[in-house]
Formats: structure tokens, sequence, C-alpha cells
């Protein structure tokens, strides 16, 4: 897995993994460092995104698509139903992890951390405050 340990989507799919007690090589990224910008990483991911998952030719390059194949390759239907009903629930709740419920912790996360990007800190604590439950 080609990841960035402060990532929150890597840090999504390093807890599945973990979870399914898949053993798996981490190849870091330094997205400070451009190590997402060299050609050899852009042939992964033209995006020159994080996460990326490979499984002999198979390239995954997005958190939702690699949790979504995690769990139906390896965790069967308790972590991936096949009833479309439940399925849509799992995909819904996904989303919102992927993007509104995301924005707080990530934010607040990285303030931290300290790592000198810009954050508001306080915004991503009330986005989390405000973000409910599944």
């Amino acid at each position: 897995m080609y990841n960035m340990p402060l990532a929150l989507n890597c840090y999504k799919v390093r807890q599945l993994l973990s979870l399914l007690k898949v053993p798996h090589a981490k190849h870091p990224v330094g997205l400070l460092t451009g190590d997402h910008q060299t050609p050899d990483y852009l042939a992964l991911n033209p995006f020159g995104q994080v996460p990326i998952l490979t499984d002999g030719a198979l390239v995954l390059r997005d958190s939702q698509a690699i949790l979504i194949w995690l769990s139906r390759k390896l965790g069967g239907d308790q972590w991936m139903p096949t009833n479309p009903d439940d399925e849509a629930l799992i995909n819904a709740c996904l989303s919102a992890a992927a993007f509104e419920r995301r924005l707080g912790p990530y934010e607040a996360r990285l303030a931290k951390h300290s790592l000198g990007l810009c954050i508001n800190a306080d915004r991503g604590g009330a986005k989390r405050a405000s973000a409910g439950t599944f």
C-alpha cells in the first residue's frame, strides 16, 4: 500500500487492513517532498494521490474503491453485504465518511500535528460535533 501516515484516506485503508488481519507492505509517499509527482508514481495514479493498493496487476487508487474491494474480497458479507438494500446503506456511510464526516476530524487531526498547513481547528471541531451519527 502506498500511503502517507497522516493522510486520513490512508488511515481508513490501514484500519480495515488491520481489522481484516491482512499482511501488507507499506510504501511511504512523501506528499510534502513531491514523491507523488514522480513519473513512476503518476504511472500508478495519474491524480498523484494516496492511497494506492496493488494486488498483482490490479492497481486501486481511491480509498473508497479500496475499502469496498477489500471488504468484498476478504471480509465477506460481514463487511460488505450482497443484499442491494444493505449494500446501499454501507455505501451511504462510506460516502458520508469520505466527505462530510471526514472534514472535521481531518482538519482537527492536522491541526494537532502542526504541519503548518492552512487549517481552521475551530471549524474542524464544529464539523465534528455537528456531523451526527450514521
